[in-house]
């Protein structure tokens, strides 16, 4: 059977390592020593398209191990409290998204691109809170959009909005380069629907500025709640209303 489907990396209880099992047999294939950061609050993993690679990131490294042997091959720093993982399309390279914090009356996220040949990781900064990450089908463009971004009362005061918006990063693995392109008014969580994104959008707390197009801007008499289909190449998007109740969803 192909490797994924007979074998299991786990990551075991209270940060010690990692150990590899046969899952047919329950065999334990190899385990390594303890190689996480001490007081690493999150530990994520995973595995390279090839299944040749085992990704584990911490606090603020990404490691690379032999999935067969587990010897660690190289470790990379990369975004401050990772909180998210994602390989692009290919595996030769990976996102990593850092903790939010809280500065000149905003949110910034510091997201990473980590190519997996070891060469060092680029970090951009994003206007926005923490969030899983939406990678197009080409691997080019990352979606990144929180439910909820919530500042503390005193930036609140300052003025901060809590818009939650869309943002849009640009990836250019080739080059090793990341940029962000600009927020799009809505919230998370964003999904990837073949060529289409969908997010939502919540008419009482967004941003008029961020519309490019001011006739889209929903009137007062607007539902509340809004679904936005993205178009993830032009960023063109369309608004369809959905009620008065903060809505959920599940990609089909």
């Amino acid at each position: 059977r192909p490797r994924h489907l007979s074998v299991r990396d786990v990551v075991l209880p209270d940060r010690e390592g990692v150990v590899a099992l046969d899952l047919g047999s329950t065999k334990e294939l190899w385990r390594s020593e303890p190689i996480f950061e001490a007081e690493a609050r999150t530990v994520l993993a995973r595995l390279s398209d090839d299944d040749r690679t085992l990704l584990l990131a911490d606090d603020s490294r990404v490691l690379f191990l032999d999935s067969e042997t587990g010897d660690i091959r190289f470790a990379t720093s990369s975004a401050a409290g990772i909180v998210d993982l994602d390989l692009l399309p290919g595996g030769k390279s990976a996102i990593a998204v850092g903790t939010t914090r809280w500065e000149d009356g905003g949110p910034h996220t510091p997201v990473s691109l980590v190519p997996l040949d070891g060469s060092a990781s680029k970090t951009i900064d994003v206007p926005n809170c923490a969030a899983p990450i939406a990678i197009v089908e080409n691997g080019s463009r990352a979606l990144l959009s929180p439910t909820f971004c919530t500042p503390s009362a005193e930036l609140r005061k300052q003025g901060w909005s809590n818009p939650d918006p869309v943002s849009v990063i640009d990836i250019d693995a080739s080059k090793n380069e990341l940029s962000f392109v600009k927020n799009l008014p809505g919230f998370g969580p964003v999904a990837l629907l073949g060529g289409t994104a969908v997010a939502y959008l919540d008419t009482k707390r967004m941003d008029p500025a961020m519309f490019s197009n001011p006739a889209q801007v929903p009137g007062k008499d607007a539902k509340q709640y809004q679904l936005m289909t993205i178009e993830p190449k032009s960023l063109a998007f369309d608004l369809h209303p959905v009620g008065d109740t903060l809505p959920r969803f599940a990609p089909s």
